[in-house]
């Protein structure tokens, strides 16, 4: 396994570039953050460390390279219980896969083609045949309140950002 390489990122000291890259695109969504806001002792689960908060949507989001483990997934449905707050997975590279844990119903607007197409054709692997998310996944344009066109851009310009010797991406709201 490879070891997580420490980022500096709009102030913050990210625990790895996967973190840093989920600022980058949280920043081209023009969506408030806060890095590790806060840890939590869940009875039954030990402690928990939420990677973001997310003021202006009243969420936690953990991110992961992969799908999360069982032992991820207790800890992230205590945190929901005990916080009453809705717990998001962002995984993959391409933050199109966002899997929620919530406290209440995510809605689905089927009357959003466009998002329903590029969910299906992003080949999804939590997505039915059809191409709709499974029960307990939530689209990311749900989640973050944007297009499914917004996610693609800002995932872009996520995956383009660069931290290497001493470069800090610059990175505007995408339309």
């Amino acid at each position: 396994m490879l070891k997580p390489i420490d980022t500096v990122y709009n102030g913050y000291r990210f625990r790895s570039r996967l973190e840093a890259r989920v600022a980058v695109f949280f920043d081209a969504l023009g969506i408030a953050y806060e890095y590790e806001k806060e840890g939590f002792e869940l009875p039954g689960a030990g402690r928990y460390l939420p990677d973001f908060w997310l003021p202006n949507s009243d969420c936690w989001v953990e991110v992961k390279a992969g799908t999360p483990s069982r032992e991820e997934d207790a800890k992230a449905d205590r945190l929901c219980a005990y916080s009453e707050r809705d717990v998001h997975f962002l995984t993959g590279d391409n933050f199109m896969d966002c899997w929620g844990i919530t406290s209440r119903f995510i809605a689905w607007k089927e009357d959003d083609e466009e998002t329903r197409a590029i969910w299906r054709e992003e080949g999804s692997p939590h997505a039915d045949t059809a191409g709709w998310p499974a029960p307990g996944y939530a689209p990311p344009a749900e989640v973050f309140c944007c297009s499914a066109v917004q996610i693609m851009a800002a995932s872009q310009i996520a995956r383009s950002a660069r931290f290497e010797h001493g470069e800090t991406p610059k990175v505007r709201a995408t339309p």
